[in-house]
Parts: C-alpha cells; structure tokens; sequence
C-alpha cells in the first residue's frame, strides 16, 4: 500500500509528473495569429458614419409615412361611385353559334360561305357549333377558316359568313331570331 511509485492509485500524483505538467505550461506560447484587433481605418468610420446618415434619413422617412397613414386614416378620400353594369349588353344577349343551332336558326349541314376582299367566295359545310368541313374535306375551327380565306388576322364570322339557304349574315339570323 505504501508504494511510493503508485501513489497515484490513491489520488496522490508524484512530484516528478507535477514538475513535467508546470514545464510543459510554463514552455506553452499561443501561436500567432490572423486575427488581430485593428483600430478602424478613416475608409470604416466614414463608412459607419455614411450608415448612420442613412439610419437617420429612413427614420425620418418613415415619420413622414406614419403620418401620412394616420392623415389618410382620420381623412379617408372619398370613394369614386362604382359604376353600375348593364343588365345586358349587346354582346351577351347575342345568341352563339351553339345557340343558334339549339334554336333552329342553323342546322349542321347547313352550307355557310365568306367572300374575301378580291370577291371570291369561299364554301364550306356547318359540322359543329364550332367547326366547318370545306370542299376539300379539311375541318377546322369556323373562326380559323374565316380567317384563312379572308386573310384577316381576325375575323368576326357572324358579320362576314353567310348562310347559303337564307342569304342572310348569321348576325342578321340572331338578330331577326331575337327581336
């Protein structure tokens, strides 16, 4: 128990570890390093101040806004009347091809034709409530087919395209129909 060498077991350390412990402490130098305090440079605290020029310009700008908001908020402007809509417009109280045909105005089958600027007329056969079949067999939207034969970029097929068996415009068919 009395082992001068294992003394450590015991918690007492010997005298030879605790003089390598202080030389070691004593021999310790911190390494150098990057990071240093400098004392701000003339470009930093012109820079801070430029910051607190800005802090105090913002500061000031939103006083002018909180009392723009409170101004606007004791003296709300007045509000423009909305306009009342229309009950009906011209526009939607027009029937549709869809409409026309559930109707009876036009039937599918029916001929329909479009005359482009140099007076050629140009036929084709009603397929659906949107598409027409031409003389060679194509289908396409009726609006598209107005537009190819006239050239137009747009073409309102109800003031251009006529119905074969009337003679008559399919607006001038709607608007008879709704009068």
């Amino acid at each position: 128990i009395g082992d001068p060498d294992h003394d450590d077991v015991y918690g007492d350390a010997p005298d030879d570890i605790d003089a390598e412990a202080a030389m070691e402490a004593e021999a310790f130098e911190p390494e150098p390093s990057d990071e240093t305090f400098d004392a701000p440079e003339a470009d930093d605290v012109l820079d801070l101040y430029s910051l607190q020029a800005q802090i105090v310009s913002l500061t000031g700008m939103v006083r002018e806004l909180q009392a723009e908001v409170a101004e606007l908020r004791a003296n709300p402007p007045k509000k423009a009347k909305a306009k009342k809509a229309k009950s009906s417009s011209p526009r939607a109280s027009k029937l549709n091809l869809r409409g026309m045909i559930d109707a009876g105005l036009v039937t599918i089958g029916d001929e329909l034709a479009i005359t482009d600027r140099d007076g050629i007329t140009h036929a084709a056969t009603l397929a659906s409530h949107r598409e027409v079949k031409t003389d060679c067999g194509l289908e396409s939207r009726i609006n598209a087919w107005g537009e190819a034969c006239t050239g137009w970029k747009a073409c309102n097929v109800y003031e251009n395209v006529r119905h074969v068996a009337t003679g008559k415009t399919l607006d001038e068919l709607r608007s008879e129909a709704q009068a």
